[in-house]
C-alpha cells in the first residue's frame, strides 16, 4: 500500500523517535541500530510507550527508500531530548555522530563507515540528499525541547556542507502554538519543516496559505500534517477532503512549498497510540483510511504547469454560516488526571443556586462548593440549568492533587456536544478551550501556563455567540471564537501536463449539497475524458478492518463537447478530472 503511492521521498526515522525522552540513551543512535539484528540492543520507545529492537534501523529505512524509489531524508538529533538536551558548547559528538551516518549512506566502500555498510549487504551508496537538522526543536519556549537552536543549526548545517556541499538543509520552525510559523534567524536555510495537526475546517480555510507567503528566501517542507481533531474513529471522508483543500492549496504554490509528507502513515490495531493513521493493520489485513486515498489521486495526478482557474462557487449566496453555539445549553465543572475543588458564583451578574449531576468520578458538596476526589480522566459535573449563548459566567476553582488542573464546562448539550476551558492541561502545561462536536474534541486555543497546587483562582467566561473571552484571575488569557468542524464550499485547481497536453482538474466539494460544475477550457478542445471521485453519503463515514473499502475512488468516462464539459460533483466528494486532447 505504501508503494502503491509512489513516495517521491521518504522521511525517517520521526517525529519524536528521533529525539527520545528522558536521556540521550533513548534518542534514536543509528550506529546502535545495524548490524546483525540479534546482536542490537534495542531500546525502550519512551515517547509512545513501547519498547522497539530496533529491529527496523538505520540501514533498513534507506533499504525501504531505496525499495521504494523514493530519496532518503534523514532527520538527525541535535542533542536535544525530550526533557533535556546537551549544552551547545559541547554538541560536537552529535555532529560527529550524524557525519558518520553520512559516511555510512554516502561513502564509498573505502571509507571507515562505508566499508561497514558495504559489509552489511549494500556496497553501493544510499545517496542521502536531504537531511532536516532537529525535530520540532526550535520553539519559542526554550524549554519545550528548543534550546539555542539556531546555534545548533549553524553548527550542524556548517560542518555537514563542508563534506557534503550539495546537500539539502531543512531547518525546524515553531510545530505548535502557531499557524504562521518563522525563521527568526540571518543564518541561511533552504527549507523550513512545518507541521500541523489540526481540524478539517482549518485544512479547508487555509486552502490559500502560501498565496501571500514571501517568494525569494526559503522553501517549504511541510513535513507533518493530518487531520487529528474531528476525525471519527479511524479517519473520516470529512478529514480527508479538508487534507485534499489543503493539499490543493499547496500544489498551487509549488514554488514555495517543494515538498510535503503526511504523517503518520502505519498503526497496528492491536495496539494503537496514536489516531489517525492513514494504513492501518492487523495481524493478517490492512485498509486505508480516506486520507490514504486522498494522497494516493493526489500523487497521481499530478501536471508540470500549474494553470489559472476561475470559479464561481455555487453555495456563495446560499449558504450562511449558522452560529455553532447552541442557543440553550448548561455548564459545568470537570477534571482530568486531577482532584480539584469549584465553587460557582455568579451568571450575567446575579448569584446562582444550582444543583449538579456527577456523569463521572467522585463528587462531593460542603455548602457550595464540589470537590472531584479521583485520578481519573474527564470526571465531570453537570448544572441543571439552562445558560443561553450570550452569558458571563464566574466561577474559582482549586486544584488539590494530580497531574493536571482545572476545567470549567460550557456549552453542553450532551455528552458528545460541549465546550470546555481547561486551565492547567496537557501535564499542567498549557491552558486552551477545546471544542467537542459529535463526539470529535479541537482545540480552538492554547496559551503556555501551569496551575498551582492548594491555591483558588477566579476564572471568569464570557460568550457572545461564538465569540469567547476567559480570564484567569485579572489576567485575559483567550479572546477567540467557535469554529466549525467543517468549511463549506467548492474548491478547484487545474495543472497541465506539458509532456502529455492532459489537463488535471481537482475539485473538491465540502458542502453537504451537490451541485453541476461546468469545465470550460477556452478553446482547448478534448478529445476523451474520465473523472475520478472518493466520496460517500456521509461526510463521517470511514473505513475500518471490517469494511476497508466504504469511501473508495471510482472511476467513470465521461463526454466532452469540445473546451467543455459538464460534471455532477456530489456532496462530501474529491472529484480528479483528466482531460485529453
Amino acid at each position: 500500500m505504501l508503494k502503491a503511492l509512489h513516495p517521491k521521498f521518504f522521511r525517517f526515522p520521526g517525529g519524536c523517535f528521533v529525539e527520545g525522552q528522558n536521556s540521550p540513551d533513548n534518542a534514536f543512535r543509528w550506529e546502535r541500530t545495524i548490524g546483525p539484528i540479534e546482536q542490537r540492543p534495542g531500546h525502550w520507545n519512551v515517547n509512545w510507550g513501547y519498547r522497539t529492537t530496533d529491529g527496523i534501523g538505520f540501514d533498513e529505512y534507506l533499504q525501504l527508500a531505496e525499495d521504494l524509489g523514493a530519496k532518503p531524508l534523514y532527520v538527525v538529533n541535535v542533542g536535544i531530548w525530550h526533557g533535556g538536551f546537551t549544552p551547545v558548547d559541547s554538541i560536537q559528538p552529535w555532529i560527529d555522530e550524524t557525519l558518520n551516518a553520512l559516511e555510512y549512506a554516502n561513502g564509498d566502500a573505502t571509507t571507515k563507515y562505508g566499508a561497514l555498510r558495504a559489509k552489511n549487504g549494500h556496497p553501493a551508496p544510499y545517496n542521502i540528499e536531504y537531511i532536516e537538522i532537529g525535530n520540532e526543536n526550535n520553539q519559542d519556549d526554550p524549554t519545550q525541547q528548543s534550546d539555542n537552536y539556531y546555534k545548533r543549526f549553524k553548527l550542524f548545517r556548517d560542518a555537514i556542507l563542508a563534506k557534503y556541499p550539495n546537500m539539502h538543509i531543512i531547518g525546524n520552525v515553531m510545530a505548535w502554538g502557531t499557524d504562521d510559523p518563522k525563521w527568526k534567524s540571518a543564518e541561511s536555510v533552504e527549507l523550513l519543516d512545518e507541521h500541523y495537526y489540526r481540524n478539517p475546517s482549518w485544512f479547508a480555510r487555509n486552502f490559500n496559505k502560501y498565496s501571500n507567503y514571501p517568494r525569494g528566501t526559503h522553501g517549504i517542507y511541510v513535513g507533518e500534517y493530518a487531520v487529528t481533531q474531528g476525525f471519527g474513529i479511524n479517519g473520516s471522508l470529512n478529514a480527508a477532503l479538508g487534507e485534499a483543500v489543503f493539499m490543493m492549496g499547496m500544489e498551487n504554490n509549488s514554488d514555495v512549498v517543494k515538498m510535503a509528507s503526511y504523517a503518520p502513515i502505519f498503526a497496528n490495531l492491536n495496539d494503537l497510540r496514536w489516531r489517525p493513521d492513514m494504513i492501518q493493520f492487523n495481524h493478517k489485513q490492512a485498509f486505508g483510511t480516506p486520507s490514504y486515498y486522498v494522497q494516493k489521486l493526489m500523487a497521481d495526478n499530478i501536471g508540470t504547469r500549474i494553470l489559472k482557474v476561475n470559479q464561481h462557487n455555487p453555495y456563495a449566496a446560499t449558504i450562511e454560516q449558522n452560529t455553532i453555539a447552541p442557543q440553550k445549553s448548561s455548564i459545568g465543572f470537570a477534571t482530568w488526571a486531577a482532584q480539584s475543588s469549584f465553587e460557582l458564583k455568579e451568571i450575567n451578574g446575579k448569584p446562582v443556586n444550582i444543583t449538579f449531576t456527577p456523569k463521572k468520578g467522585q463528587w462531593q458538596q460542603t455548602d457550595n462548593i464540589y470537590t472531584q476526589n479521583s485520578n481519573e480522566e474527564e470526571c465531570q459535573n453537570i448544572g441543571n440549568i439552562t445558560v443561553g449563548n450570550n452569558a458571563t459566567i464566574k466561577m474559582r476553582a482549586r486544584k488539590n492533587s494530580g497531574a493536571e488542573g482545572f476545567v470549567l464546562v460550557f456549552n453542553y448539550v450532551d455528552e458528545n456536544n460541549y465546550c470546555w476551558l481547561n486551565l492547567g492541561g496537557w501535564g499542567n502545561t498549557q491552558h486552551g478551550i477545546e471544542q467537542i462536536i459529535n463526539g470529535d474534541k479541537m482545540q480552538i486555543a492554547a496559551k503556555n501556563g501551569k496551575i498551582e497546587t492548594g491555591r483558588w483562582y477566579d476564572i471568569t467566561l464570557q460568550q457572545n455567540g461564538d465569540s469567547l473571552k476567559a480570564w484567569l484571575d485579572n489576567e485575559l488569557l483567550f479572546e477567540t471564537k467557535l469554529i466549525p468542524n467543517t468549511t463549506q464550499g467548492l474548491f478547484t485547481t487545474a495543472t497541465l501536463d506539458e509532456t502529455t497536453g492532459k489537463v488535471i482538474v481537482k475539485i473538491a466539494n465540502t458542502s453537504s449539497e451537490a451541485t453541476t460544475c461546468s469545465i470550460n477550457l477556452n478553446g482547448y478542445n478534448v478529445h476523451t475524458a474520465n473523472a475520478t471521485r472518493l466520496t460517500a453519503p456521509k461526510a463521517t463515514d470511514e473505513n475500518s478492518i471490517e469494511h476497508p473499502t466504504r469511501v473508495y475512488p471510482v472511476t467513470e468516462t465521461l463526454s466532452p463537447v469540445n473546451d467543455k464539459l459538464e460534471l455532477h460533483v456530489p456532496a462530501y466528494s474529491l472529484n480528479i478530472v483528466t482531460l485529453n486532447r
